[in-house]
């Protein structure tokens, strides 16, 4: 029988997403993203749009649903650049929140929180 550490829900991994203009990459991190098994915990999501994001990239973050807790879209109205939006993508809430920053190029593991979740608790 699996048992979970008294301690799984202590830390809050919240996801941020960093994008601007590659609609097709979006969608592939996006479909990844919400297939993967985060074992019942809410997740909170905040997409951040550059100021420059294409129509089609608007239109999918507007019908985007995030099926595992929270999620806020923001949108520069001004230009930032990378380093602004990466900075200002993700804030901690306390001392057990933890942020994963991810650029709209990457895809991720259906098993990725486990590991994100099991390295938090171990070396936290």
């Amino acid at each position: 029988m699996l048992t979970i550490s008294p301690d799984w829900h202590t830390p809050k991994i919240e996801l941020s997403v960093v994008t601007d203009n590659r609609p097709n990459s979006l969608r592939r991190l996006l479909t990844s993203m919400t297939d993967a098994r985060y074992f019942g915990d809410s997740v909170s999501l905040r997409i951040n749009s550059e100021q420059s994001a294409d129509p089609e990239t608007l239109t999918m973050l507007d019908e985007y649903v995030w099926p595992h807790g929270d999620v806020f879209i923001h949108h520069r109205v001004v230009h930032g650049g990378l380093m602004a939006a990466v900075v200002e993508s993700w804030f901690p809430r306390g001392n057990d929140t933890y942020g994963l920053i991810l650029e709209d190029d990457v895809e991720l593991s259906p098993l990725f929180y486990a590991w994100a979740k099991m390295s938090l608790l171990h070396y936290r």
